[in-house]
């Protein structure tokens, strides 16, 4: 048995759609009472044992990337009433949780178009109390203004969406490159926390305290979760 400091296996997926103020992506608000409980997220959950059962006997592959398929699709029919083809599921980013977290997960992200979906939205009210269609940039400011919890993951995702203009170019960028593998690396600040990715100069760096990170030089894969006010994530050239 695996405790609470052990990555569990999980999925979610991120749907995105051409909306009237541009691209969109759908996200559903947690019960506060809940891991998490109050933010925003997208569809997902944990990896269930029937999971790979299932994955298995629709593809003969009961591998962990074929199960978050599998994941996604039933989370995502489980909390907004969706149905989501699992071959239309594009996978572009794996998290785990820092291990500054209690409750840490392994999250494969996959993304999918939400145009031709033609059923509503149905939430249980159970553990989920809400759910919306987001532009981008509009949640990200929401955030700053205090109006919207987010989570690392969201924050980042929905900071890269904000670079396309359709579903299309969305989809066709994750589809263009390989998935990225977010192993964060979090550090408690007076202001906050900041969490370090892949690629960061400071990433390997032994000694990771506050003067160390920033001091550090190029290039940088950051995120600055402040306390109050907007998050800040910065990604320059690594080339």
């Amino acid at each position: 048995m695996t405790d609470s400091k052990t990555p569990r296996p999980s999925s979610t997926v991120v749907l995105i759609r051409d909306g009237q103020q541009g691209l969109e992506v759908l996200m559903l608000q947690k019960n506060k009472s809940i891991d998490y409980g109050g933010t925003w997220v997208f569809p997902g959950g944990i990896i269930d044992n029937e999971d790979y059962l299932t994955a298995e006997g629709l593809s003969g592959d009961d591998s962990m990337e074929t199960a978050a398929r599998v994941t996604a699709v039933r989370e995502t029919g489980e909390e907004a009433g969706l149905t989501v083809d699992p071959q239309s599921l594009t996978p572009f980013a794996h998290w785990v949780t820092p291990k500054l977290k209690t409750r840490r997960y392994a999250t494969w992200f996959f993304a999918a178009d939400a145009n031709h979906l033609s059923a509503d939205v149905v939430i249980d009210n159970g553990e989920i109390v809400d759910a919306q269609w987001f532009n981008p940039f509009k949640a990200l400011v929401a955030q700053a203004e205090g109006s919207v919890r987010l989570n690392g993951p969201s924050f980042v995702t929905l900071s890269e969406l904000t670079r396309h203009a359709t579903a299309r170019q969305a989809l066709l960028d994750y589809q263009s490159r390989e998935v990225f593998y977010f192993k964060p690396k979090g550090l408690m600040t007076q202001t906050g926390v900041v969490t370090l990715y892949e690629g960061d100069s400071a990433y390997h760096a032994n000694d990771t305290d506050e003067s160390l990170i920033e001091n550090s030089g190029e290039p940088l894969h950051r995120l600055y979760m402040s306390r109050k006010g907007a998050w800040r994530y910065i990604k320059s050239s690594q080339d």
